[in-house]
């Protein structure tokens, strides 16, 4: 339009110039020159273009796996990714392998140099526009490592504080804190703010100063270390190569200074915890045997067991001074650990697990008139005693890697715990679940643990006849088979029913599993029973060792530790047994033990015996997770597998069994 416009007047002027030339008149003159043609005005613009379609912003509802190593093909499900997307594993594009309107799969997530699983936020990004961010586990290839689990080993001194109700243990596995209401049991695990380089090879004497410090005693390392217990901050009060300590054992707080029972010395060391400077307290007579434990009253007396003496000795404390009188406690033999509760003074013995009091103006002690007590035998010993502030008693058991609590009526709990021969583990509600089976008695191991993803730990109930197997029940709470061949029910709040008495069983509940019905199958040594809640059936016999069951489709899977094999059974039919994986195929001749499954329907053995991992997928292939010849595991038990699809095993065998946590 507006290019005509311009034209128009140009035209008209060129045709009146050419009729003008062609008919002018007979000697005239000519005419006036036309008027000049104006430049025409802009027509109206354009109608507006319609906007285009915007592109909606991608959307991830889901990743499987759900964990990953290093180069695993992740498929990521969700709706608009419409064009070529890019994937990012934190901020890192990950390698586009195929795409889809509703589905991408990606590689390259994570990295080789990963030591721990972490979670990943995997994102998708189409058009410049960023989708929702979800969590990816990503872990290395071959990762396994202990599981942080606050698992006692051998205590061997507390420290109880009543403003906060926390009792802290030193342990041979390190320092612990207890919370007396809830019964969690935390591992202080030491940060390197401070002190980047203390460590604790034996910790064995612990106390609490004036500011809430945790000070520890190392035996081994002839060092002391404090702990901030609410930020697990460390230092060392006397560090390595002080020419001062050899093999400190006890340690306590008193008026401004700490007084370390040194028994490499036979001497009392006093240290200012304003100073950090320590010397050596002048006695006027001095101890008459090597000292281990030390405590002090209200006054700032010390009391002093000395164990080869048989006695304990007293010392009143004038500055850097002290009075000792020896043989002020007399009538124990082996004094190891020592308390005061109220006006009297709480002893244990090194060689026997039994427990004295005296008065603490001196004279000859006795035995705490409690009938028995769970640890009094050969194989045991009581190494440290501290009071409740409530007439009760906290006793460290070296050798059981227990804690117990003794209160005013002489009644005993498992206070806090550790791992003693767990024969199984299982996954439910969030937790992961041990069973002991060390001890045939209701107070020592034979209980329960529940352990927290964060490695906290805590005795959730405890059983008659040394636990054998758990797993989840229908009702989203735990079931729990003992070798004396009973079952329980245990609630999340360690509430106990009985399914079946001890004796039910002959052979013991070794093996447990629900099917998708709620039955519930328990193998009882060669024979496997099936209880729908109000029938008992002896379902088959299978002629197989007594450890553990899974059910999986229609069937039941057997862990054969005499074979070497998982043997296999329809749970409808109840027969025959037959060999899925014999041993020829990989799994180890020498003792599997547990057996579980993942959500993609891979199996894994843990094989007590070469102490090796194996995995099987759902086509029978055989897969070595851990190697015999590379395992840091001894004696692996039970299979725990949570959502997270990281794999938990439990060592058996020993009192200082460990949980390890590996990457499938």
């Amino acid at each position: 339009m507006k290019i005509k416009t311009l034209f128009t007047p140009f035209i008209v002027g060129v045709l009146s110039m050419l009729v003008m030339a062609g008919c002018s008149g007979k000697n005239g003159s000519a005419g006036p020159a036309g008027a000049a043609g104006t430049t025409g005005t802009a027509g109206p613009s354009g109608p507006t273009g319609a906007t285009g379609p915007t592109t909606p912003a991608p959307v991830i509802t889901g990743l499987d796996p759900t964990m990953a190593s290093f180069n695993t093909v992740i498929t990521i499900s969700g709706s608009n990714f419409t064009t070529t997307p890019t994937v990012y594993c934190d901020g890192t594009p990950a390698m586009l392998v195929s795409h889809s309107a509703t589905q991408v799969e990606v590689t390259g997530c994570g990295s080789t140099n990963v030591q721990a699983p972490y979670q990943a936020n995997v994102a998708v990004l189409i058009n410049a526009q960023m989708s929702n961010n979800v969590n990816e586990w990503i872990v290395p290839s071959g990762y396994i490592v202990q599981f942080p689990a606050a698992s006692l080993t051998g205590p061997q001194g507390e420290v109880y504080d009543s403003a906060t109700g926390k009792l802290y243990i030193a342990d041979n596995a390190g320092v612990f804190s207890v919370d007396n209401a809830t019964g969690w049991t935390t591992k202080l695990v030491p940060a390197t703010a401070s002190c980047a380089t203390c460590t604790l090879a034996n910790p064995a004497g612990i106390t609490m100063d004036n500011n809430g410090n945790l000070i520890v005693t190392d035996s081994y390392n002839n060092t002391l270390v404090g702990i901030n217990p609410s930020t697990s901050e460390t230092w060392y009060v006397l560090g390595p190569g002080n020419n001062l300590l050899k093999s400190p054992i006890g340690v306590t707080y008193s008026n401004g200074y700490l007084y370390v029972a040194d028994s490499g010395s036979s001497a009392i060391t006093q240290i200012s915890t304003t100073t950090l400077n320590a010397v050596i307290l002048t006695l006027n007579v001095a101890l008459p045997s090597a000292p281990y434990g030390i405590t002090s009253d209200a006054g700032g007396n010390l009391y002093v067991a000395c164990q080869t003496n048989n006695t304990v000795s007293k010392i009143v404390v004038v500055g850097t001074n002290g009075t000792v009188t020896n043989g002020y406690v007399t009538g124990i033999t082996g004094p190891y650990g020592i308390g005061i509760s109220g006006t009297s003074m709480l002893v244990t013995r090194a060689a026997s697990p039994l427990l004295y009091t005296a008065g603490l103006s001196g004279g000859t002690a006795s035995q705490i008139a409690c009938a028995t007590f769970p640890w009094e035998s050969a194989s045991h010993r009581a190494s440290s005693i501290v009071s409740d502030g409530s007439n009760g008693m906290f006793v460290g058991e070296p050798n059981d890697g227990l804690v117990y609590h003794v209160n005013s009526a002489c009644n005993v709990n498992t206070y806090a715990a550790g791992f003693a021969d767990p024969y199984d583990t299982g996954y439910a509600n969030g937790d992961i679940y041990a069973v002991n089976g060390w001890f045939n008695s209701l107070v020592y191991g034979d209980a329960i643990l529940e352990i927290r993803p964060d490695g906290a730990m805590k005795v959730l109930a405890q059983i008659v006849g040394q636990g054998a197997s758990v797993i989840a029940n229908p009702t989203g709470n735990i079931t729990v088979g003992s070798w004396a061949g009973g079952v329980i029910n245990v609630s999340s709040t360690g509430v106990t029913s009985t399914v079946f008495p001890s004796g039910t069983f002959n052979s013991g509940a070794s093996g447990l599993a629900y099917d998708n019905s709620g039955n519930l199958f328990i193998n009882n040594c060669g024979t496997i029973a099936k209880w729908n809640g109000t029938t008992l059936n002896q379902t088959f016999a299978t002629g197989t060792d007594c450890y553990q069951i899974a059910y999986h489709n229609g069937n039941i899977y057997i862990s054969d530790y005499s074979k070497g094999t998982v043997d296999i059974v329809n749970a409808s039919t109840g027969g025959p047994v037959s060999v899925y994986v014999p041993s020829s195929a990989g799994i180890a001749s020498n003792g599997p033990e547990g057996i579980g499954f993942d959500m993609y329907g891979n199996f894994y053995v843990p094989n007590y015996g070469d102490h090796s991992l194996i995995r099987v997928d759902p086509q029978g292939h055989v897969t070595v997770l851990v190697p015999a010849a590379t395992s840091p595991m001894v004696g692996p038990n039970g299979i725990a597998i949570p959502p997270s699809q990281l794999i938990y095993t439990v060592e058996g065998g020993s009192t200082t069994s460990r949980m390890w946590e590996i990457a499938p």
